[in-house]
């Protein structure tokens, strides 16, 4: 029985025309369920942070409202928040354009369900574990809860997982687009390693690795700077070491899938899963890039006066899901793995 269903999900495919029908069809159901939201005037603060407080969401909701409400189009305006100065931009564009500060972060939503079905399918090289990656993302409550937002637009993983789109279609531009998602949201900074270790694993062109790599090295270093000879980012950057809250965090991310404990869970079974098959290509790429992601709450705490939110793990839903699929791909392997654990574990008595 078990065998059978091992062939069909590993023999099993859908052509991709009509693959990518289906995947027109979640988005549009998706995005037909999602335009609900517009009718509400502004963002519920209610569904957001601690209400009885003035910080966390709500806090930053005002904030970047009045933020919003005296903006214009001025290089000082632009620079205003060194922290993510063209996500600003693009929800002021966004206003001015539509008659909503969100619709741009509506957009970038979808562009990231499609994302995350091309990145799948170019990695698995199997199209309905593609559509099923996007299932599964559709579904998250981190993913729903900020498609449709203006205070943490999507912007920065949307450009983020297009660095790494391009980069699997050796595209000497993806290097290019991962530069270009820092001024959206300055956290993509900490994300350098974990590009790093995905590319290194890939089964790309060694010119594109060469390109990630270097400008992986360029961030650090303007980064480091910027720190040093900056008083106006080096004050926005808030840094405060603080050893216990790292120490902390390391065990406690998972209070960040508080919300979404099905996520949860395809974290914590992928982060296993690809190591028992890590010598599978691509599989050491999702592990790494899930690991490092993972520690990034522990770095925010322990060295940042900043908070750690549950947005900031969209990218780690995204890989969560494609991991499960790419799981459900080598199921064969994976079960070989554990029957030979298992041999291991017999023997060791």
């Amino acid at each position: 029985m078990i065998a059978k269903i091992v062939h069909v999900l590993t023999g099993f495919d859908i052509e991709y025309k009509p693959a990518l029908i289906i995947l027109c069809c979640i988005i549009g159901i998706y995005a037909g369920i999602s335009s609900f939201e517009f009718y509400n005037e502004h963002e519920d603060c209610e569904n957001f942070g601690n209400t009885g407080l003035k910080i966390g969401y709500c806090g930053d909701f005002v904030n970047r409202q009045n933020l919003l409400h005296r903006f214009e189009w001025t290089l000082d305006d632009l620079l205003d928040n060194t922290r993510h100065p063209f996500a600003v931009a693009l929800v002021k564009l966004s206003g001015d354009l539509t008659g909503d500060y969100r619709t741009f972060s509506f957009i970038s939503s979808g562009l990231i369900l499609a994302l995350t079905y091309f990145i799948s399918r170019k990695i698995t090289g199997v199209n309905y574990i593609g559509l099923l990656s996007v299932g599964i993302v559709v579904t998250s409550s981190i993913f729903y809860t900020y498609d449709v937002i203006m205070t943490y637009p999507n912007f920065w993983v949307t450009a983020l997982l297009g660095s790494i789109y391009l980069g699997l279609r050796n595209s000497s531009s993806s290097s290019a687009l991962f530069l270009l998602s820092i001024p959206f949201k300055a956290i993509t900074i900490l994300y350098i390693p974990a590009m790093f270790f995905f590319f290194k694993f890939s089964n790309m062109e060694k010119r594109i690795k060469y390109a990630i790599y270097v400008s992986c090295l360029a961030v650090a270093v303007l980064f480091v700077l910027a720190f040093f000879f900056s008083d106006n980012i080096k004050g926005d950057m808030g840094i405060l070491i603080q050893p216990e809250e790292f120490l902390w965090w390391l065990g406690m991310w998972t209070v960040e899938f508080k919300d979404d404990r099905i996520s949860l869970i395809l974290v914590m079974l992928c982060i296993m899963g690809m190591y028992m098959i890590r010598k599978v290509p691509y599989a050491k790429s999702i592990l790494f890039f899930m690991l490092f992601t993972l520690i990034q709450p522990a770095i925010i705490s322990g060295f940042t006066t900043f908070t750690n939110e549950d947005y900031r793990m969209l990218p780690l839903v995204v890989f969560a899901a494609i991991g499960f699929g790419f799981m459900l791909v080598n199921s064969d392997k994976l079960i070989y793995e554990m029957q030979r654990f298992q041999s291991l574990m017999v023997k060791s008595k």
